[in-house]
């Protein structure tokens, strides 16, 4: 995908952080933007933000660890803009401590949002642009050195740190690619 104006971005955990980075740079290069966060408030706020800059923006509720969240999220950008382009998978959580006191409730939270999350909207997107023609990628960010599963990609992905500024000036040494011909492939280089 060369030409980024008028194409569609769905970011998870799009309303703060990094995501929210990643929606501007997405949107000051032309694209629409949609905003899934679990906390959908704050996504439609953000959104009505990013109109002030020129930012064709929607916030939409999504919880990453919950595979119907996420489809219904797929079906309202597509009715907000017709096609979605480029899917980041954002959203992460982390919890911390010494070895065997992390709870067992903290380990089942970070399996689902940090990897089933990222299974999800790569499920549910995947098809969705292969059925347009158009392509694009989809993006995995690793907000931790050390994350178990740092990358799940479809297409011509993009470390985080290149997606974070503006597509355009993006180089071919900063994509990472973990996908060879449509094989899934989970990578946990640092």
């Amino acid at each position: 995908m060369q030409d980024f104006r008028g194409k569609t971005a769905f970011i998870t955990g799009g309303a703060s952080g990094i995501g929210l980075g990643m929606a501007r740079a997405f949107g000051h290069a032309g694209m629409n933007v949609v905003l899934a966060d679990i906390d959908d408030k704050l996504a439609r706020s953000v959104a009505e933000k990013l109109a002030s800059e020129q930012i064709k923006a929607v916030g939409v509720r999504c919880d990453v660890s919950e595979r119907a969240s996420m489809r219904e999220a797929a079906l309202e950008a597509v009715a907000a803009f017709g096609k979605v382009h480029v899917v980041c998978n954002n959203a992460g959580v982390a919890v911390g401590g010494p070895i065997g006191t992390v709870k067992d409730r903290d380990w089942d939270w970070i399996i689902d949002v940090n990897l089933k999350g990222v299974v999800y909207g790569t499920e549910t997107f995947v098809p969705l642009i292969r059925s347009h023609g158009e392509g694009g990628p989809t993006i995995r960010c690793r907000k931790t050195p050390n994350a178990f599963f740092s990358s799940v990609c479809f297409g011509m992905p993009w470390k985080c740190q290149a997606a974070a500024i503006a597509p355009q000036q993006m180089k071919k040494e900063e994509w990472t690619l973990v996908f060879v011909q449509s094989r899934m492939c989970v990578s946990s280089s640092q």
